[in-house]
Order: structure tokens, then C-alpha cells, then sequence
């Protein structure tokens, strides 16, 4: 089932077509005109498969999303946005430059490859990797992949003094591991770019090279990593992350009162 709409910074929640009705009559809905509202809406459905950039985000919640409708938090999705906003412009100002069917450069194409998923009865179940690699330079066989950030530099409330941003952060060497899975045997290199806008003045960036793993390493972690929604896909049975109001991902899950309550279930 589909996000059905927006839930406000105060709790509120209006469907899609109700907030785009009032930005429409008013010029806004809450400071957001009519075209930002229909371009921040993002729904997943990387529960059908694994998904490099979706890789370590909950299981359980991807299948709840699936399965139920639910509210996306408005203030959240304008980050979402503005970092697909990055990987548009770029992905077309390469073909613009290159052509759409060169074979120099291959910008954001749709990829996938079977895995072979060995599940907890032992037996193994074939299950989709797909996903969108950012970039993929073919004559110098490197791989790159987008990441816009808030701050490279932050507070730290714990030590009391700012502190620099260690990149590339794990999860993000995952996921350009597993896209390289994509690209066979040609690929040599890989880079994350980080990159935060700064106004008029310039543009704080970083080209972070990423080490390349053994394919036979990485094409092990994805099939681990695919076996619990693998296991939802042959049994029904949903993943079992458990809530942890500790965690900010959970606090801000769009359908965290329906994993809990599933769990009082004994689901």
C-alpha cells in the first residue's frame, strides 16, 4: 500500500490531494508550493528485492510500508529531495554530454543480478539485487556514487567540542560494494563524492576513494543481507528487527505504532 500523505511538524495529517488542493488556493501548504509538494513525494518498494542503497535500512519496515498505508513526515522528506535533486542534474548533464546510448560513461541505469539465497530451513531461494548506480565511467572503470551531506563539520554533544565527519561511512562502502557487483570484472576503482552547498561563496566537497572488495566477499554479503526479506517472500513471515526507541530511525519510522503492535501480536 502506498504513503497516503503528509504529516505535519505539529502532528497533523492530510492526504496528498488535500495539501495539494490547499497550496494550489493559498500559493502554499505549509511554506511549500504546489510543485515542491509533488516532487518531495518518495515512496520505496525495495521490499521485493535487495536494494544496494537501501541495503541496511530495516526490513521490517520496508514490509510494513508495503503491506499498510502510512504518513510521511513533511519536514523530512525535503533532505530526501534535495539529494535526489544532486543526482538528477548530474545524471543529465552526462547524457547531455555524452549521449543517452554512448558506451563511454553509463549514468543511472536500472541494474540487477540474481542472488542465490540460502534461508534459515536450509534450503536456497533466487531473489533480485537491483538498483541504480550513480556512475559508472567505462573507459577508466570507476564507479561513483553521490552523497550529498548536512555538515562535515558537527557538534558532538557527548565530547563537547566539534568534530569532523569520518567518510566514507560504512554503510555507504556497502553500497558502492554491492553496485560494483553490478559492473563484473571491469571495474578497477570506486569514489563516494560528498558534497554540501554553501550559498554563493563555494562548495564544500570531498572525493573519498572507497577499497574495493573481494567480489566473491560482497556477493556473500548480499546474499546474507537479502535473507530476511527472502524469507518474507517464500513464507510470509515478517522480519524481526526489534524497536528501539534509542535509535532515530526508529523514533521517526512512519509505521512504527503498527510494528509494535504487531510484535504484542507475537509477529
Amino acid at each position: 500500500m502506498p504513503s497516503i500523505g503528509w504529516t505535519t511538524k505539529d502532528g497533523q495529517n492530510f492526504s496528498f490531494e488535500e495539501a495539494l488542493a490547499i497550496a494550489r488556493k493559498e500559493g502554499a501548504f505549509e511554506k511549500f508550493p504546489a510543485p515542491a509538494l509533488i516532487a518531495m513525494r518518495n515512496e520505496r518498494d525495495d521490499y521485493q528485492h535487495l536494494s544496494p542503497s537501501g541495503a541496511t535500512r530495516c526490513n521490517r519496515q520496508k514490509v510494513l510500508q508495503a503491506e499498510n498505508d502510512y504518513w510521511q513526515d513533511l519536514e523530512g522528506a525535503w533532505p530526501a529531495f534535495t539529494g535526489n535533486a544532486y543526482h538528477r542534474e548530474l545524471a543529465h548533464a552526462t547524457v547531455e554530454h555524452f549521449g543517452v546510448n554512448n558506451h563511454h560513461v553509463r549514468e543511472e541505469r536500472w541494474m540487477q543480478m540474481d542472488l542465490d539465497v540460502l534461508l534459515p530451513d536450509g534450503t536456497i531461494y533466487p531473489f533480485k539485487m537491483s538498483g541504480t548506480p550513480d556512475l559508472y565511467d567505462i573507459d577508466e572503470g570507476t564507479l561513483y556514487d553521490w552523497k550529498s551531506v548536512g555538515d562535515f563539520v558537527y557538534y558532538d554533544s557527548e565530547l563537547k567540542q566539534k568534530v569532523t565527519r569520518v567518510f566514507p561511512y560504512p554503510e555507504h562502502e556497502l553500497q558502492i560494494n554491492l553496485y560494483a557487483l553490478f559492473m563484473g570484472s571491469t571495474i578497477k576503482r570506486a569514489f563516494i563524492w560528498y558534497v554540501k552547498s554553501e550559498g554563493k561563496k563555494g562548495v564544500t566537497r570531498r572525493l573519498v576513494p572507497v577499497e574495493l572488495w573481494d567480489r566473491e566477499d560482497a556477493y556473500h554479503t548480499a546474499c546474507e543481507l537479502a535473507v530476511p526479506l527472502a524469507w518474507y517472500a517464500k513464507t510470509g513471515e515478517l522480519p524481526q528487527e526489534v524497536y528501539d526507541p534509542s535509535l532515530w530511525m526508529c523514533r521517526a519510522c512512519p509505521v512504527k505504532a503498527i510494528c509494535q503492535q504487531l510484535r504484542t501480536e507475537g509477529k
